[in-house]
């Protein structure tokens, strides 16, 4: 039986060697693959064999021939011997090949890492023996007698190529989640590989570190993706065979994955969270009543959800429609009335909106009171007024009388009446508050909005105007600040009724 590593022949062969096939299951009992061990017994000769007593393999045809070795220099040839055999086997991966004791099968091979290299102590004059302990993932030729079961395990990738993993861990876990009415699965998957070498690889073998093995495992694992089958709810009248969140898919998918090069260890945690939408709003409605008006504030978070991997996009959109559907359709005003008062002006007093695209939030406050609605409107679309004050003052009618100065009259001037009254009048005034113009205003389309006045004729004006025989304007000034959104108006009447 001749035996060779990396080309080099070791001779005399040794008689002794022992394949012990170990099996590697997960926890419960699965297949992972296998490893081999391999011991190798065998005897080194001072005078003869290979290596030589200069520590030379000997790599040609049949048997290299005896040395002539002096007594007294055969611990030295004994001691260069196993020099060589530390040098040999201290390159891993390298081919190893034996041919089996009947020869009538081919030589069998491996790539094998070198676990531990011995010489038992010893006289070592003449012979020594020694042993050497190794580890192969897979061996072949030998009419591929040690690789019955190469493919049952679940190492074994989806192009048919066999991943050498010594172990692995996958955790699913389920817990509340932060916001109300969602929970976060966690998904753990962990392995830990070992060196594969390329069949052959002679004289160089190419390595597969033993985390690239396990990484590979991992990520196929992972393309399953989310699997609602291992996430239930277990408690007091819940069924786990029916309780897989049928109405919570996934959503925020994230992944984090985690090597240790040096301990050939690979792992991935995925996250995601349960919800019944793709996003949430926790919102707090408070109230408060004045003496005059109530003020109803309405302060919320918007968090949106995203099915895809780190979408950062996605769930902002999540949170802006939602967003945008709150205010566009008056729900944010609903809410104000349902649980704060029953009546409001919709137009909010004021409001804040904090938008972060990355956490894909947003949070609102919009304040709204009791405020009557607003007469006033400018532009098209229509806007409304912030505030407005309306105040309707009438002069009564009073006596007409002569007032005649007289010199030295301690008294006063002497008063006269004319017989006749003072003409009824009524004076109008407006002010009020539009929103400030948005946008990049320049000069121009800035002076064109001061042309474009609030309209106080028809809903305020024409109807406050008094009715009699005869009614004359005596006066009307208006003012409006386009830039500032501020307007006033004052109108005097005078009339006869």
């Amino acid at each position: 039986m001749s035996v060779i590593y990396n080309g080099q022949k070791i001779i005399p062969a040794p008689p002794s060697i022992t394949i012990t096939k170990q099996v590697k299951t997960t926890g419960d009992g699965r297949k992972l693959g296998h490893v081999f061990a391999i011991t190798v017994r065998g005897t080194i000769v001072a005078f003869k064999g290979s290596p030589d007593s200069t520590g030379t393999f000997w790599t040609a045809g049949g048997y290299p021939p005896d040395e002539e070795i002096e007594a007294d220099k055969r611990l030295a040839s004994m001691t260069r011997k196993q020099e060589a055999m530390r040098r040999l086997f201290a390159t891993e991966g390298h081919q190893f090949e034996w041919q089996t004791p009947d020869g009538t099968l081919p030589p069998a091979k491996c790539n094998p890492t070198t676990v531990n290299i011995e010489f038992p102590g010893d006289i070592w004059y003449q012979r020594g023996e020694y042993v050497i302990t190794m580890e192969a993932n897979k061996i072949y030729g030998a009419g591929d007698v040690y690789e019955d079961d190469l493919a049952d395990g679940l190492a074994l990738n989806d192009t048919g190529i066999y991943r050498y993993i010594e172990d692995a861990t996958e955790v699913w876990q389920i817990d509340q989640g932060e916001l109300l009415d969602t929970y976060k699965v966690t998904h753990n998957l962990s392995a830990k590989g070992r060196r594969g070498f390329v069949d052959d690889a002679v004289p160089q073998p190419v390595v597969t570190q033993a985390w690239e093995n396990a990484k590979e495992f991992v990520l196929q694992k992972l393309q399953l993706g989310y699997d609602p089958t291992r996430v239930t709810l277990i408690g007091t009248g819940v069924n786990p065979s029916t309780a897989a969140f049928p109405n919570y898919p996934p959503f925020n998918y994230v992944r984090t994955q985690t090597v240790d090069e040096l301990g050939g260890i690979f792992s991935a945690t995925e996250n995601w969270i349960l919800a019944s939408g793709n996003y949430f709003e926790d919102f707090t409605v408070t109230t408060k009543i004045g003496q005059s008006k109530t003020t109803v504030t309405l302060d919320g978070t918007i968090t949106g959800f995203s099915t895809a991997l780190n979408d950062f996009a996605g769930r902002f959109a999540g949170a802006s429609d939602r967003y945008n559907t709150l205010i566009g359709n008056g729900s944010l005003l609903a809410r104000g009335q349902a649980y704060g008062y029953p009546v409001l002006n919709p137009l909010p007093v004021n409001y804040q909106v904090a938008k972060n695209p990355i956490q894909g939030t947003i949070s609102y406050s919009y304040e709204y009171d009791t405020r009557p609605v607003s007469c006033l409107t400018v532009g098209q679309p229509p806007t409304k007024t912030l505030s407005e004050k309306i105040v309707v003052t009438d002069y009564n009618q009073g006596d007409v009388f002569a007032e005649i100065p007289v010199i030295g009259r301690a008294i006063g001037p002497v008063l006269q009446s004319i017989n006749t009254l003072t003409a009824k009048r009524r004076q109008i005034t407006i002010e009020a508050l539009f929103p400030v113009p948005t946008g990049l205003l320049n000069c121009s389309n800035g002076l064109l909005g001061y042309l474009t006045k609030p309209d106080s004729e028809t809903p305020i004006i024409s109807i406050l105007k008094p009715s009699g025989v005869k009614v004359f304007r005596s006066e009307d000034r208006e003012s409006w600040d386009y830039w500032s959104g501020a307007y006033s108006r004052d109108v005097s009447f005078t009339y006869e009724s």
